[in-house]
């Protein structure tokens, strides 16, 4: 089967102008389904090489469906039709990757889609390489996190910033690196960081660890754990 892209739209007239724009930038079969499908299993079905979220007047449903569908897919996810700025950190927050508004022009749109997806792709060698940092131990090609021997579920982007993290244990790092690093662009502020960022401390006490990455005033965040080789 080849790649497919999905569309999950509330907005027939925004499906087809965010289609326009992806069609030659993805190369894959794109196919667009309703909210009223059963989307969990297309999902599980289509594998997606990326789906996509056309949010209309019924955003509340593409939200709950946004943290569902991060549980169950490793595929960038992308929120399109985001008028306002508690939608797109409330998007974020329940595991998109970016989020557009209808007035996002079509070569930042597709620039943006490329670049996210191309990240997906890691690389070989160091960085596929398992880590242990004290009780966590993190798996970066099967994107799993331990501690001691509990499964941590997170989404995309939570297992990206403790990846940095554990990747810089006793570093501080500025929130301008961790946000390259995790999103390859910006455009939001800070606020986006400290909401993914509490929700990966807030998994991680929830399963019996201590609170991690220790909040450096003015400039970024210090993982605090030693790192160890996984042998």
């Amino acid at each position: 089967m080849p790649p497919t892209t999905l569309i999950i739209s509330e907005d027939d007239h925004l499906a087809g102008q965010l289609l326009k724009t992806i069609a030659p930038i993805l190369g894959t079969d794109i196919i667009t389904v309703g909210v009223s499908d059963p989307i969990v299993s297309r999902i599980r079905e289509f594998n997606p090489y990326a789906v996509f979220l056309v949010v209309g007047t019924g955003h509340s449903v593409l939200l709950n469906l946004c943290a569902a569908i991060r549980n169950v897919v490793n595929a960038p996810i992308f929120a399109y039709g985001i008028a306002h700025d508690f939608l797109e950190i409330s998007f974020l927050a329940a595991g998109a990757d970016d989020v557009f508004s209808p007035s996002t022009s079509n070569s930042v749109l597709a620039s943006r889609v490329e670049k996210t997806i191309r990240g997906y792709h890691w690389k070989s060698g160091r960085e596929a390489m398992p880590l242990r940092c004290e009780d966590f131990e993190l798996d970066p090609v099967g994107r799993i996190l331990f501690w001691r021997e509990i499964h941590i579920p997170l989404t995309r982007t939570e297992f990206d910033l403790m990846t940095v993290l554990m990747r810089n244990p006793t570093r501080a790092i500025h929130r301008d690196e961790l946000r390259d690093r995790v999103w390859g662009f910006w455009n939001g502020d800070d606020h986006v960081l400290e909401v993914h960022m509490s929700r990966l401390r807030r998994k991680i006490v929830a399963a019996g660890g201590r609170r991690i990455a220790r909040n450096i005033r003015g400039f970024g965040y210090r993982f605090v754990y030693n790192l160890r080789p996984m042998l």
